[in-house]
């Protein structure tokens, strides 16, 4: 059973504060001294440069603590997790994430997010892009939205302290809603903007935002923002506050444009460098 309770999209969790400003103070605090060894940089859209030579990959696993707002108010446990890897001129990246939460044998709060997005290295400061998403959220009326997008990406800046990368595509959406029988087709254009700042040896800020636009109607558009801090106490094993906020201009069947979700957990490393 499905239980709507549409709130606003700002956090106001008690609990969930405390928490997340607990974690912030940690992530911040922890000395470079205390990592068992030099962090990794722990942002999912962080890739190697196109002059390496050598194949890489990389995984985290993330179990955390969350507070969501908008379509549906409550608290619960979050799962997620992303791959990425890189070889001579490719590149790749795989993320996903799990929200469940229930109350009086109810459930409050349920979405899924799965993404896909190969890459091929053009030159030092352009690469070719493609990705697929999946996104369920009934509490938000969307039953599924299936995106698949293409475009050129933009590496402004690419340093291992800081990464800055702007991206532009085309595509196509599928979505099919909870209140509807009939699904939508659209053709889409997607803008993103992805920084990956790594602030120590041991703790990495990474920032993403991204517009998505119906091109066969103005009004109709979406905008997501994705704030990741994350601190290694050691190699493997780190803490982590995100903040994943969602705004939909023309909700079909959803009492709310807004859909935010804080989290604060800990997150597993591994992986390996050739």
């Amino acid at each position: 059973m499905i239980d709507r309770k549409p709130d606003r999209w700002i956090p106001r969790s008690t609990t969930a504060t405390v928490v997340a400003a607990t974690l912030a103070v940690l992530l911040v605090a922890v000395p470079d001294s205390f990592a068992g060894q030099s962090a990794p940089s722990g942002g999912q859209q962080a890739e190697a440069s196109p002059e390496a030579s050598s194949a890489s990959w990389q995984g985290h696993l993330r179990l955390g603590y969350n507070s969501t707002r908008g379509n549906a108010d409550s608290t619960g446990l979050n799962v997620s997790g992303d791959l990425t890897g890189s070889a001579t001129g490719w590149g790749f990246v795989s993320t996903g994430k799990i929200v469940r939460a229930t109350a009086d044998g109810r459930t409050v709060a349920e979405s899924y997010e799965f993404l896909v997005a190969p890459s091929k290295v053009l030159n030092d400061s352009f690469d070719l892009v493609a990705l697929q998403r999946a996104y369920v959220n009934e509490f938000a009326g969307l039953r599924v939205r299936n995106s698949l997008l293409g475009g050129p990406r933009w590496w402004a800046h690419r340093t291992d302290r800081w990464q800055l990368n702007a991206a532009a595509g085309l595509g196509w959406e599928h979505e099919d809603y909870s209140g509807m029988t009939e699904s939508v087709d659209l053709f889409a254009t997607a803008l993103a903007l992805n920084s990956t700042l790594k602030a120590s040896d041991t703790s990495t800020f990474v920032a993403m935002l991204a517009a998505i636009l119906d091109n066969g109607n103005a009004s109709n558009y979406r905008m997501e923002m994705d704030l990741k801090l994350q601190a290694m106490i050691y190699s493997w094993f780190g803490l982590q506050l995100e903040w994943d906020l969602k705004f939909d201009n023309e909700p079909v069947d959803a009492p709310d444009q807004w859909d935010s979700i804080v989290s604060a957990g800990v997150t597993f490393s591994f992986g390996e460098r050739n």
